[in-house]
């Protein structure tokens, strides 16, 4: 075997790979926060889980509804953002796992990513994976009225019993 690069011998490095077992179907995405001391997974057995990045532990897991194909993370890391198999954005509160809202989209096939800051949240769909949408659309919205429409929810369902999460905020892009 015939590497240009000289290899180096990590049995002396201070690194040392963590093994995680706790998915039980493919992982689909990695995240660390800001400082690095904690990270996310996601995947297809649809749970994402916390882990301290030093040791390896698991500090918790959020149970979604199904597979979870993207996921970001704001700054603060004190919400989860999650794209589902299923064409939906779902938000979680990081601290307790409490999910706050979502939005329903047509395309199977979603990226999206938290703006530098944190200020905007950045869809991008594409049609191959199936659902109503013909067309790549790319759709950028405003946190801050994402948040102000969390408390909307909040109130509104804080007396019933079926709880209703759809968000009700327009693209400030698409």
């Amino acid at each position: 075997l015939y590497c240009p690069f000289p290899l180096k011998d990590f049995t002396k490095s201070k690194m040392k790979p963590i093994v995680i077992r706790t998915h039980t179907r493919p992982l689909r995405v990695v995240k660390y926060n800001r400082e690095g001391d904690i990270f996310f997974t996601a995947g297809d057995d649809g749970r994402i889980s916390v882990y301290y990045s030093d040791s390896g532990e698991r500090i918790g897991c959020i149970k979604t509804a199904t597979a979870v194909s993207t996921m970001d993370l704001t700054e603060d890391s004190e919400l989860i953002v999650a794209g589902y198999n299923t064409g939906e954005i779902v938000f979680w509160k990081t601290n307790g796992g409490q999910q706050l809202g979502l939005f329903k989209l047509g395309a199977l096939k979603i990226h999206l990513e938290f703006s530098l800051g944190g200020k905007y949240l950045l869809l991008a769909t594409c049609p191959h994976g199936g659902g109503s949408l013909h067309t790549s659309t790319i759709y950028v919205y405003d946190m801050e009225e994402i948040k102000a429409d969390f408390e909307r929810i909040a109130d509104l369902n804080a007396h019933e019993e079926e709880k209703d999460l759809k968000l009700n905020v327009n693209p400030i892009y698409k």
